[in-house]
C-alpha cells in the first residue's frame, strides 16, 4: 500500500476545502482550485484534515492513490503560498541582471 497516500493533509487557516461527488475545490487567499477525482479515489475531511483513500484494491486504484494525495496537498499549499521559482547561477562565465 502507498505510504504517501496514508498521510493526512492538514488544512491551514484561511483555506476552505469542499468535496462534492468526485470534485474537490480548494479556496484560499490567493486562488480557487478545482480538481476532478477518479472513481477509485475517495476523499474525507475530518477535524481539519483531509484523508485520501481508495474505493477498491485494483491495480489502478493503488497507483493513483498517492498521486492524488500529493495533488491535493499541492493545491492546499498553492492557494496559500502561490507559485515561486528561484534561479540559481553557480560557476563562472555567467552574466545576469535583474
Amino acid at each position: 500500500m502507498s505510504r504517501i497516500g496514508r498521510k493526512t493533509i492538514k488544512i491551514t487557516e484561511g483555506v476552505a476545502v469542499t468535496v462534492s461527488g468526485q470534485m474537490i475545490s480548494v479556496k484560499g487567499p490567493r486562488a480557487t482550485l478545482e480538481k476532478s477525482l477518479p472513481a477509485e479515489v475517495s476523499v474525507k475531511i475530518v477535524d481539519g484534515e483531509i484523508s485520501v483513500g481508495t474505493s477498491g484494491h485494483t491495480r489502478r486504484a493503488v497507483a493513483v492513490w498517492g498521486l492524488y494525495r500529493n495533488l491535493i496537498a499541492n493545491m492546499v499549499e498553492g492557494v496559500v503560498k502561490g507559485f515561486q521559482k528561484e534561479l540559481e547561477l553557480s560557476g563562472i562565465g555567467f552574466k545576469a541582471k535583474k
